[in-house]
């Protein structure tokens, strides 16, 4: 509540929440707040609750998914974005199509892995979280933020939801691969290397395994436990997830897939022809965690003129393929199914070594109409198990050279394949949508924030 003796001071520094408010309470000037207020009531449109979202890198599959969300929420919430690189903090504001920087501030000393904290930075958002009016924050991504967020939001009375995209709460190392690139399931392995984190400097952490994760671990537990709801992409993923931290299978814990809009759905898998090389197609930015070294090696024991392996996407410096792969480079979001389709691949690969929490590169391949084989693990095993548009194999180039000289000679069982994918395309179209996934977390948003209903 405003009394009448406030006075309305330096409008200008607002995001109003209506053009046509903004309008008036500028011309108001320096009157009281409540012939501001007066004027407001009468312009037309209707407030909107302000969201709040906490990302860490600008770009990726996670910000372009978020972006995707705030544009799905349309009318329904006014959408801004906090971003930290551990040195510096920014908070945006997006106006339904591009981000509009509000504020910025670089911290003299940068937020350290352990303890992942600022007390600066816990002022200066808090401040921002006051000054903004900001209703309900959504964490997407907390690294290089400090942790002390999570305490601001709730001295500040904000309900608070955090979404795990990778295993960054479990272990720095994000994928949960050990020094040996072996998934560990969020036990460290037996093993006597370290583990290196993704995200920070090893000296930061070292010694990591069997060691200071045991701290990473209370501190996140610590943090996550002041949250009030959870959200992740996929079953197997949660389960993964609520085996590191118990208490959250007692907690508001959603699984709400990642939308897509696709312009096109190519529905026509390319035929295999008598004597014609099997077209196998890998997308992404191939790295040892996207299965580099599986991909090296399958490459090295297979001739050009039986498998022709393409790659759409770029590769590490640590991947050396044959010179017989070939590499077509990056490609922008929304030209995917057409760079597929212009391959024309008889199959798609994602060769993933730890458990993916979505994975936006099976996706796409499916849109491009195009089955895939894939390791039975994380999210990816369980979509394909799901769907039934794709083959399962074991994480060897043995089993995977086996699958393939067996797949060329079973023509029906490709069929079936291709029939499960074309029901999936259908069914995507329907409920995989920006807009279906902008429905499921309206929902989430409004149990905890009545102001949304």
């Amino acid at each position: 509540m405003l009394d009448d003796a406030t006075l309305l001071a330096r409008p200008e520094e607002a995001i109003d929440r209506d053009a046509s408010v903004a309008a008036d309470v500028n011309h108001c000037g320096s009157g009281t707040a409540s012939e501001a207020l007066q004027v407001a009531s009468t312009a037309p449109g209707e407030v909107r609750p302000r969201i709040l979202y906490v990302l860490s890198t600008k770009q990726g599959g996670t910000p372009q998914t978020n972006r995707d969300l705030m544009s799905a929420l349309g009318g329904h919430a006014e959408c801004f974005v906090l971003h930290s690189n551990a040195s510096s903090l920014s908070l945006a504001f997006f106006d339904g199509e591009v981000l509009v920087e509000l504020e910025s501030r670089t911290l003299p000393s940068p937020i350290e892995a352990l303890p992942h904290r600022s007390g600066l930075y816990d002022e200066w958002v808090m401040e921002w979280l006051l000054r903004h009016a900001i209703e309900l924050v959504h964490v997407r991504h907390i690294a290089w933020h400090s942790l002390g967020l999570i305490d601001a939001a709730k001295m500040l009375g904000l309900p608070v939801i955090f979404s795990f995209h990778d295993f960054y709460a479990v272990c720095p190392t994000v994928k949960l691969l050990d020094e040996n690139n072996v998934h560990c399931g969020g036990r460290c392995t037996a093993t006597p290397g370290d583990c290196i984190p993704e995200l920070w400097e090893p000296s930061a952490l070292a010694p990591l395994k069997n060691a200071s994760i045991y701290r990473w671990r209370d501190m996140f537990e610590d943090m996550l436990s002041r949250c009030d709801a959870f959200v992740t992409t996929s079953v197997r993923a949660k389960a993964l997830l609520e085996s590191s931290f118990p208490f959250l299978a007692s907690r508001q814990f959603s699984i709400i897939p990642h939308g897509r809009d696709f312009a096109e759905m190519n529905c026509q898998t390319a035929a295999l022809a008598e004597g014609e090389p099997l077209r196998l197609l890998v997308p992404g930015g191939i790295s040892i965690a996207k299965g580099g070294k599986f991909l090296e090696e399958l490459a090295r024991n297979t001739r050009p003129e039986t498998l022709e392996i393409h790659v759409l996407g770029t590769v590490a410096e640590e991947i050396s393929l044959p010179r017989h792969v070939h590499v077509h480079g990056p490609y922008l979001r929304e030209e995917v199914v057409s760079r597929i389709a212009a391959i024309r691949p008889h199959l798609g690969a994602v060769l993933s070594i730890w458990p993916e929490t979505y994975c936006h590169t099976l996706t796409e391949l499916w849109a491009a109409g195009v089955p895939v084989v894939a390791f039975d693990i994380g999210a990816v095993g369980e979509r394909i198990e799901e769907s039934g548009a794709g083959w399962l194999v074991p994480m060897s180039v043995e089993a995977m050279l086996d699958f393939l000289h067996r797949l060329r000679s079973q023509p029906e069982e490709w069929g079936q394949v291709n029939a499960r994918l074309a029901a999936w395309q259908q069914l995507a179209r329907r409920e995989h949508t920006c807009r279906v996934m902008g429905d499921a977390y309206l929902d989430l948003y409004e149990s905890l924030l009545p102001a949304l209903r």
